[in-house]
């Protein structure tokens, strides 16, 4: 039975260090500081085409800093000029249709079909002498019945021909009717909205940046086939960060908008970033599933974002950082 309260002794005095260390640490703890931990975040674009296609070329890299406006990727474009070629071709042709009906019918058009009308007309007219003379023929026995029949068939075909003649005639003296015209008009229209459909597609084929910030990941090369809106690369607006991080429903009412936060890093742990609590949700939730114990996950939180400057861009989008809020008179 000592030797066994021998062994506990080590024990027993280890476990009265920690206590007495917590508690020493506890009442010395800065009730005018409240610590936090989160992730580093930022704002972040996947910059995709609006049309599929071969990518061409893209001039940036990751960890390239890009600005706004930045040409980012190409794609090929031969099919893209084609259809815009196709399409300025149908609407010439549309716009010379409907100014040719707007002018009406050329004097030219009216000569020609008064020629083609007088010379159906005049084949009719010998066509019909030839069939007054075949029924006299064959009234007298003087030519067999399918000689009759053939004039008669001759006679018929001039006939339709002269009425023919004579409709298009009167068609190209009155000129075009307010519906050709009408319909005319829409087929240019048409056609002019396909030439500008095409004209925006072969213009999508070239991308740009969106924002100013640098290239975090590619996920495209050149050569490779991209769908419609597959991010090429992402970029990130790294000037500005933030920490995104939980307070407790106890210290809600400690910190307001504005407020001087210190943060530190692993990647950096001599150095300090200064930022300001610039958002702090307006509901409460359950602290996140990665944080380790069950205690924990079942309080409920605010979300807050401290903005921190990051000019020299060291802060990264996913590193983790430890931050103190001051609290009382912000200088």
């Amino acid at each position: 039975m000592e030797k066994k309260f021998k062994v506990l002794i080590p024990v027993l005095i280890i476990l009265i260090a920690a206590g007495a260390y917590f508690l020493l640490t506890r009442k010395q703890a800065d009730p005018n500081l409240i610590k936090v931990s989160g992730n580093i975040e930022t704002t972040t674009v996947g910059v995709g085409f609006k049309v599929a296609g071969h990518v061409l070329d893209r001039p940036v890299d990751e960890g390239d800093r890009v600005k706004k406006g930045q040409l980012i990727a190409n794609l090929e474009t031969a099919d893209l000029q084609l259809d815009v070629a196709k399409a300025k071709a149908q609407l010439l042709a549309s716009e010379a249709t409907l100014t040719q009906l707007m002018n009406g019918s050329r004097q030219q058009d009216v000569s020609a079909a008064k020629a083609a009308f007088n010379s159906a007309l005049a084949d009719k007219q010998n066509a019909e002498a030839e069939y007054r003379r075949s029924e006299e023929l064959f009234a007298q026995g003087a030519i067999s019945a399918q000689s009759r029949e053939r004039v008669q068939t001759t006679y018929a075909t001039m006939s339709a021909r002269a009425d023919q003649a004579q409709q298009q005639l009167s068609l190209v003296i009155e000129g075009p009717r307010q519906e050709e015209i009408a319909l005319a008009a829409a087929q240019v229209e048409q056609n002019r909205q396909a030439l500008n459909l095409a004209q925006t597609r072969l213009a999508y084929a070239q991308v740009t940046a969106p924002i100013d910030g640098v290239i975090l990941s590619k996920n495209i090369e050149p050569g490779e086939y991209v769908s419609l809106g597959t991010p090429v690369v992402t970029i990130g607006e790294l000037d500005k960060v933030w920490l995104k991080a939980y307070i407790a429903e106890t210290d809600l009412g400690k910190i307001q908008l504005g407020q001087k936060v210190s943060v530190t890093t692993d990647t950096y742990p001599n150095k300090s970033y200064s930022g300001t609590i610039g958002y702090i949700a307006s509901e409460a939730e359950f602290t996140p599933k990665n944080i380790q114990t069950a205690e924990e996950r079942v309080k409920l939180v605010y979300r807050i974002k401290i903005m921190i400057d990051n000019a020299a861009h060291e802060l990264k989008p996913g590193m983790p950082a430890d931050a103190v809020i001051k609290l009382g008179r912000n200088e």
